[in-house]
């Protein structure tokens, strides 16, 4: 049986990109949240540091908008895969796909979350 609370998170999540409220985004998230997006690039913790991670989203994109393509959940994890497409800084429109790994607390607010993507491809594009 899956968790209506991770459901939840990861579509607040997705949601959460798009808009400019930083503060907002950051409440998505437990206080001693470790977040990883994407993998293998520095890791941030607590609401300051993804509150850094979104603010320097709405430097580098004009437009991002990111979509759950599937979720596949079980109790309080969850494996998203996603499509994301935006008009870079730059101008250029860009398109790419990933998974992120979601995971929830007793209270439905994101403990951990680690973003599966090709970094160097979506630079490539801009």
């Amino acid at each position: 049986m899956t968790s209506p609370s991770v459901h939840d998170a990861a579509a607040a999540y997705f949601a959460a990109i798009r808009d400019a409220d930083a503060d907002a985004f950051a409440d998505l998230f437990s206080a001693d949240v470790h977040f990883e997006d994407p993998v293998g690039g520095p890791a941030l913790s607590g609401h300051d540091g993804v509150r850094r991670f979104h603010k320097g989203l709405r430097r580098a994109w004009q437009a991002l908008h990111m979509e759950a393509r599937d979720v596949f959940a079980r109790g309080p994890r969850a494996a998203v895969r996603w499509h994301a497409e935006g008009t870079s800084g730059t101008g250029k429109a860009i398109a790419f796909d990933g998974v992120s790994v979601i995971e929830v607390d007793p209270a439905g607010k994101i403990r951990r979350l680690e973003g599966y993507w090709d970094l160097e491809g979506v630079i490539a594009q801009m």
